[in-house]
């Protein structure tokens, strides 16, 4: 690695200067071993460092569970088992609340709208989105043309 060598990436400043060149090279590296090798290599070197997880594995993690650290009722849609992560951060004397899934669109539209200081004179139309889940579309599949645009 001839590059852990070069002048530009001498000092913190150097590295900072030439940061993009140094990203790019650092992610080529990166790519060339799984994610496990490069966990197992920091661990060797006691570098601090943990994975960039989706939300499937976050929500497998073993560890997360034996904190106890997994809510139920996360966000519609982002996982099968309406779970999600706990905040990480909580005590005895301040836990925090569990997470509830968001509101469906326009669940809380007329509250929100009778609250002090929402304008009454609007039309119906502009009142209308708030107050019903508008009707799903159809998603219209694009030819490779349109899709080349």
């Amino acid at each position: 690695m001839d590059w852990l060598d070069d002048p530009r990436f001498a000092t913190n400043v150097d590295r900072v200067r030439n940061r993009t060149e140094l990203e790019g090279r650092l992610a080529d590296l990166l790519r060339e071993k799984p994610t496990s090798a490069w966990i197992a290599i920091f661990d060797q070197h006691d570098i601090p460092m943990s994975p960039i997880q989706n939300d499937e594995q976050v929500i497998g993690d073993p560890q997360l569970a034996a904190l106890n650290q997994l809510a139920d009722g996360g966000a519609r849609g982002r996982n099968d088992r309406g779970r999600s992560a706990a905040c990480p951060s909580s005590s005895r004397s301040r836990p925090h609340p569990s997470p509830v899934p968001p509101p469906a669109l326009g669940q809380h539209g007329r509250a929100i709208l009778s609250e002090p200081g929402t304008p009454k004179r609007r039309s119906r139309s502009w009142y209308a989105p708030c107050l019903r889940t508008p009707r799903r579309r159809p998603v219209k599949k694009l030819t490779g043309e349109q899709e080349m645009m």
